[in-house]
């Protein structure tokens, strides 16, 4: 069975290094705390890209894990049932 549902996943971009022709940098979120708009300025979680942002001109994003903050693929419960998704 094909599951074509959508849900919304949270996400932070920092563009104040982008210089229009640098890389884009990709933070995942992990299986912990929720994310927020300081993983791209000050947060250890995604510490290598902020450091090397400034000096390469990249745009910075992170992406909440599905599971954590508001990155819910399924409304109510939250049981082991909804894992799959």
């Amino acid at each position: 069975r094909q599951i074509t549902d959508t849900f919304q996943q949270r996400s932070f971009v920092n563009s104040t290094f982008f210089d229009g022709s640098g890389p884009v940098f990709l933070c995942v979120g992990g299986e912990g705390p929720a994310l927020d708009a300081t993983v791209l300025t000050t947060s250890v979680h995604c510490a290598d890209m902020v450091e090397l942002a400034p000096k390469v001109g990249a745009l910075m994003v992170a992406v909440e894990h599905r599971y954590y903050g508001s990155s819910i693929p399924v409304s109510g419960h939250r049981g082991t049932e909804n894992l799959r998704w």
